[in-house]
């Protein structure tokens, strides 16, 4: 199915296939629609509020939220929320949120956060990237949460896995201290019984004394 130039509530074809049957395939091109489902959609310079499909390609598209059983793949679009069971490529996109089951490639692309299987960050910006293995070749990241990490020379890494713990243990062990100061204070205070405001007030010095 294709469909060009049209202004739609949605698309609908988003069928499992069985074994015996193709998926079928849905090409979407300077269109905008509020929802889009397909086994198979390739948007080209779309506005999409949210697609279901089996597998996902973006050209100079904007879509809201994809949610993608299999493979996803961006270029010169933007995703703001992004879930694929499966992998997922971005090339010169953003993605506000980019979550894959298998592994993910960012080319000349932004996305605060990241999670992936295995991530390979190329000249990209993150601010957050999770995953087992982790490797960033050129751009800014932010944090790394990985079990492996390999990092080029030409990249900035504010905090690395164990920086990232660290900083989070004493974040929490502080609040922890915060609220124990807290509730021994309130419990102190309600030992001394109701406060007597008046002879409070007689030991402010600037009180008017008859």
């Amino acid at each position: 199915m294709t469909v060009e130039n049209a202004n739609n509530d949605a698309v609908t074809g988003f069928e499992s296939p069985t074994e015996s049957e193709s998926p079928t395939y849905t090409v979407v091109s300077r269109s905008a629609m509020k929802h889009a489902d397909a086994s198979t959609l390739s948007a080209s310079g779309c506005a999409i509020g949210a697609a279901k499909t089996g597998t996902l390609e973006a050209m100079g598209s904007a879509i809201g939220m994809a949610t993608v059983e299999d493979g996803f793949v961006s270029r010169f679009s933007v995703t703001p929320l992004t879930w694929a069971k499966g992998d997922a490529s971005i090339t010169q996109s953003y993605a506000s949120a980019l979550v894959a089951g298998g592994t993910v490639e960012m080319h000349q692309s932004l996305a605060p956060v990241v999670a992936g299987r295995v991530v390979h960050v190329t000249t990209s910006g993150s601010g957050a990237v999770v995953a087992s293995q982790a490797e960033v070749n050129g751009g800014f990241v932010g944090i790394v949460l990985a079990g492996r990490t390999e990092l080029s020379d030409n990249t900035r890494v504010m905090f690395g896995t164990r920086a990232a713990l660290i900083i989070g243990a004493a974040l929490l062990g502080g609040f922890g201290l915060i609220a124990i100061a807290v509730v021994i204070g309130v419990r102190r205070l309600a030992a001394l019984g109701p406060l007597d405001m008046e002879a409070i007030g007689d030991l402010m010095p600037w009180r008017r004394r008859d």
